[in-house]
């Protein structure tokens, strides 16, 4: 499990968990997952969203697979997606998404011992890996033009559309998390709707409807 910063990085890493274990249990029991719901990182205090006055929590974003929180955001699920500002929401939430799924792409794909399985016990497999993190970080940093061409990941153009990056080239689907049933708090469904409110209006982008509607 991996928290990733928009330029490609990552910020927090849990390694060798049980295979078996779900994506939320994880979270929950990481010390990042642990201190982000205890609200006790040095995160910036709430600011309103451009356009408004109401100050919100600054968030982060995950899958169906994460927990609903105040600063924790994750999709309305498939079968309440019943209006146009939920599947706005959903849309919006889905492309700040990518991001994390290049980042474990281009890992991947720099790093290919992590496409295969590894001749090693499981403690010097969790080395490995954190190893490969370490490296991506200090190549994304130290040598971004060789390590992260232009083209390599994602890239958005001007009329919202997605032109993949060079690494999926190689075919590799990342499988999406498996969707955990969880109660949601009022407050954290609140913040939800907050931002999906000011996605269809005050951070409404022109090109959005034509990405939601389109046939797929």
């Amino acid at each position: 499990m991996a928290v990733a910063s928009a330029d490609y990085k990552f910020i927090s890493v849990d390694i060798g968990q049980i295979g078996s274990s779900s994506d939320s249990g994880i979270w929950e029991r990481s010390d990042f997952g642990s201190a982000w719901k205890e609200k006790s990182i040095n995160t910036p205090p709430p600011l309103p969203l451009p356009g408004t006055n109401d100050p919100v929590e600054y968030v982060m974003i995950g899958d169906e697979a994460f927990p609903l929180q105040t600063n924790l955001l994750r999709p309305f699920p498939g079968r309440d997606l019943n209006t146009m500002i939920k599947k706005r929401y959903n849309y919006r939430l889905s492309r700040a998404r990518r991001v994390v799924e290049n980042v474990f792409g281009i890992l991947a794909n720099r790093f290919r011992v992590l496409f295969t399985t590894m001749d090693a016990d499981a403690e010097k497999a969790t080395l490995v890996v954190r190893a490969c993190c370490v490296l991506h970080n200090m190549l994304c940093t130290l040598a971004d033009e060789v390590y992260l061409p232009a083209g390599y990941a994602d890239q958005v153009q001007r009329d919202g559309h997605v032109a993949a990056g060079f690494w999926r080239v190689d075919n590799q689907n990342l499988d999406g998390m498996v969707a955990t049933a969880r109660g949601h708090a009022v407050a954290a469904t609140n913040a939800r709707n907050r931002f999906a409110q000011w996605f269809s209006e005050e951070g409404a982008v022109e090109w959005q409807d034509r990405h939601v509607t389109r046939v797929r």
